[in-house]
């Protein structure tokens, strides 16, 4: 990676500035590429995912930033989701593979245009089958996501030390049974005019649970798809449960995921405190600035000798220094020590409450407005705040970032001081006392 003269931390990208197109990924993706040039190798989106990354840049980090700062966190859940399933789904024996062919768009297009609008009433039969039909055993499979990716630095904290559960969501989801899960399926199924699917396909009532939360109108998970993509998505998960027939929304989330969320959430995670402590920094540069040039201006307008103007170069260069290093939010003090300071919720951190972000199946809203952190903060003071916890940075790679910022801003303090104080020492003495 070719760094500039100073090290820019990635474009801000908003959530309305990315468009996915089907027929032009390989272009939407080269011309996004851009957006990653400030970002390291060991950074990258997918070894964030893969556990290549350590503390404050694993993948819970990430979840933590989707839910509580950029409030997305669904497209992640799904992501997390659909990469697990698509490589339980290739385990699977080929008499179980034959029951949910591979769905392609042609496929699609041609039974919209066919197929005719199917009736309403499924008949006894079907209806017995929806109601009856249980899980294959395949479909009992351990699920990865109820926890985070291990992290390469073997920080305990990153995972939990529980084992892996089944996708059964458990007494955090709303939908308590197969019945109730199914039921708002075939909702779904009805209100897109297609005929509820058969249980026999391998893993169906995981593909209801999956339409309940993400795909359905009003789901505690609802991504945020067009009524084009939803309906197209659920014709194709009326004729099966192949993984390509969530290929074109897959594809969408992964773009915002790759190239709007996670180099925001890189640029994020470079800063290493908080907003009041920015503040503070601030105020201290802007007074150490303004103090260094009033001593200049006092020294410039006496009778002493020009040598001692050069006392204000003290006063100058930390004002200037920080003044540098606040506009990337960065606290040298904390870099020096290789800290960082605790986010809110980590203040008061509940490892059961994150590991739900974890369960993609699970029915419990990403909202957070009722979790106990939030009011325990909002009782602390500014001054409280300057001064919260802090913790060791991990991430090499993103140490590596904030030294550079470190390094470039004592360097363009100190040659903002030199120019202003060299000019003070060539003005003549005032000699008005």
């Amino acid at each position: 990676m070719v760094y500039s003269f100073f090290y820019r931390r990635p474009v801000p990208v908003p959530k309305d500035s990315l468009t996915y197109r089907p027929d032009n990924v390989e272009s939407t993706r080269a011309s996004k590429t851009s957006l990653n040039n400030n970002i390291p190798e060991r950074l990258s989106f997918d070894n964030i995912i893969d556990g290549n990354t350590c503390t404050p840049c694993t993948a819970r980090d990430f979840m933590n930033y989707l839910v509580y700062i950029e409030r997305s966190a669904e497209n992640l859940q799904f992501y997390l989701w659909y990469k697990d399933y698509t490589k339980r789904f290739a385990a699977l024996p080929q008499s179980d593979l034959v029951l949910s062919p591979e769905w392609t768009e042609k496929q699609g297009t041609m039974k919209a245009i066919h197929g005719g609008k199917p009736p309403k009433s499924l008949g006894i039969t079907v209806e017995s089958m929806l109601k009856e039909g249980d899980l294959s055993p395949a479909q009992l499979s351990p699920n990865p996501f109820n926890t985070p990716p291990p992290s390469s630095c073997g920080d305990d904290k990153s995972i939990s030390s529980s084992t892996a559960i089944t996708s059964d969501p458990g007494p955090t989801s709303t939908t308590n049974s197969k019945l109730t899960a199914r039921e708002v399926a075939a909702e779904a199924f009805e209100n897109a005019d297609r005929l509820q699917p058969f249980t026999i396909q391998p893993y169906r009532e995981e593909i209801d649970r999956i339409i309940t939360i993400y795909i359905k109108d009003g789901g505690s998970r609802q991504l945020n798809l067009s009524a084009k993509e939803r309906d197209a998505l659920i014709h194709a998960l009326a004729n099966t449960t192949h993984p390509s027939a969530f290929k074109q929304i897959a594809g969408t989330v992964e773009m915002f995921l790759r190239y709007q969320a996670h180099p925001n959430f890189i640029r994020w995670t470079v800063s290493n405190s908080n907003t009041p402590r920015n503040t503070a920094i601030r105020a201290m540069a802007i007074g150490g600035t303004t103090c260094g040039l009033i001593a200049a201006i006092l020294i410039t307008l006496s009778s002493a000798a020009p040598g001692w103007r050069a006392m204000s170069a003290i006063l100058l260069s930390v004002g200037l220094t920080n003044a540098v290093a606040s506009t990337r939010d960065t606290c040298m003090i904390l870099h020096l020590r290789r800290h960082r300071l605790l986010h809110p919720w980590e203040l008061f951190s509940d490892d059961g409450e994150e590991l739900k972000s974890f369960e993609p199946l699970a029915n419990n809203s990403n909202s957070y407005e009722d979790q106990p952190w939030l009011v325990k903060y909002e009782k602390r003071g500014f001054a409280h705040r300057i001064f919260d916890a802090e913790v060791i940075v991990e991430e090499p790679a993103l140490f590596r970032i904030q030294r550079r910022i470190v390094l470039e801003s004592i360097t363009a303090g100190f040659l903002a001081t030199a120019i202003i104080v060299v000019v003070f020492c060539f003005l003549p003495a005032g000699n008005f006392y």
